[in-house]
């Protein structure tokens, strides 16, 4: 499909002489005036704008003002006479992608646009990563209607645009990092990074140079410069999972960057500066750890601004119906294959075990369930179910329609003729 350009130009021989350049490569339109652009503009979808500053109505700089407030909002190449160079600068000031002075070359004017459209269909391109984010990790793809998960919702809608600090606590597999994501990628950080680190995978000199950086020769191994994940952050939000288990001198450093938000790379000796919002998880009892000395109370009460629970899923077992349902959509997105669901014995043994693991064991038993051949299954049942007992969890699945094969027509024989 061809990309539309709208020329709004008063004087018509300079309309002719760029609809013919344009005609061949783009669909084009043409507007007089400058309301007339506006009303194109924003009335249809276009990609570039060729705008004329000197307009007998109102003025170009207007006219731009007016089109970028369209969705999605065209690039406009401004076309100016020697004397209007500095208010071509201002519009490119003001969104413009760029100007062209007249008398101008036909095929500069051509590379312009065409680099034009490439930083449009990127700037979609990344707009459309963003949204599908936020559809991937927002609380409205988050799957519960007890009264628990509703209590999570509203934390999420409450917190997602205040810039504070969050804590999330809750048992392992209840969708810790799941809520954190959610609450990044719908609330105004959302276009830039979120940066996790599992605080429990790393010793703690790694830790250190996980977070912090280092330069080069810092260490035995430090063989050139590495950026660490709180410089990554800059702009966006750290994920600290697991930050219970982080070391009180570790916690002392951590303490210094979230007051000053500064810090500097092992090794360095310059001091840089990252704004970032911390988003930190634990599954232990953070109170009784700092009761106990474990954690530092003043860095607990720095995490601690806004905070919220997830329930075990024990606790909301309404929500394994819709989970179930939930994995078996995955399922056919991801195979292909269609399951009807399990039968009414099966979901009632669900429903009714403790499920330690929460949600991420509820995930794997069904996944092993779903693509385990049904030959092993028979053999696998005691190991996946554990206490679950070696119960025979059916699956009633959908079978793939079988290929059509085509009729070869035998040919019909001529009589011969005596």
């Amino acid at each position: 499909m061809k990309a539309t350009i709208l020329v709004v130009e008063d004087e018509k021989h300079m309309a002719v002489s760029l609809s013919t350049l344009l005609s061949p490569e783009y669909q084009v339109a043409t507007a007089e005036t400058g309301s007339a652009g506006v009303e194109l503009a924003t009335s249809k979808s276009v990609d570039i704008i060729l705008l004329d500053l000197m307009l007998p109505d109102i003025s170009g700089i207007e006219v731009l003002k007016r089109v970028k407030n369209a969705d999605p909002a065209p690039e406009v190449i401004v076309i100016t006479a020697v004397r209007d160079v500095k208010t071509a600068v201002e519009a490119m000031k003001l969104g413009a992608f760029d100007y062209i002075e007249k008398p101008f070359d036909g095929e500069e004017l051509l590379l312009t646009i065409s680099k034009a459209l490439e930083r449009q269909r990127l700037s979609r391109e990344v707009g459309g990563l963003r949204a599908e984010l936020a559809d991937a990790y927002g609380h409205n793809t988050m799957v519960g209607k007890s009264e628990g998960m509703r209590r999570v919702f509203e934390f999420i809608e409450r917190v997602r645009d205040i810039d504070c600090n969050v804590l999330i606590l809750g048992e392992s597999g209840t969708g810790k990092e799941l809520v954190a994501r959610s609450v990044h990628y719908t609330g105004s950080r959302s276009h830039y990074p979120f940066v996790a680190v599992n605080c429990a995978c790393f010793p703690e000199n790694m830790l250190e140079s996980e977070l912090f950086g280092h330069e080069k020769g810092a260490f035995t191994g430090a063989e050139k410069r590495r950026r660490g994940r709180i410089e990554l952050a800059h702009t966006g939000s750290l994920f600290l999972d697991e930050i219970g288990s982080m070391s009180l001198a570790m916690q002392a450093k951590l303490l210094r960057v979230i007051e000053f938000k500064e810090f500097e790379r092992l090794g360095g000796e310059n001091t840089l500066r990252s704004d970032f919002r911390v988003i930190s998880a634990s599954n232990a009892d953070m109170k009784e750890a700092v009761a106990t000395h474990e954690f530092r109370e003043d860095l607990y009460y720095r995490l601690n601004v806004a905070s919220i629970c997830i329930p075990p899923l024990r606790e909301r077992r309404s929500d394994i119906p819709l989970l179930v349902e939930h994995f078996l959509v995955r399922y056919y997105r991801k195979t292909g294959r269609q399951v009807r669901g399990l039968t009414d014995s099966a979901m009632n043994r669900l429903i009714a075990y403790g499920w330690p693991g929460n949600v991420r064991q509820l995930q794997n038993v069904l996944d092993s369930r779903f693509q385990t051949p049904r030959e092993l299954r028979h053999a696998l049942e005691p190991l996946v179910f554990e206490n679950l007992g070696a119960m025979d969890v059916e699956v009633e699945e959908i079978p793939e329609a079988p290929a059509r094969k085509k009729k070869i027509k035998a040919p019909r024989r001529r009589a011969h003729r005596k």
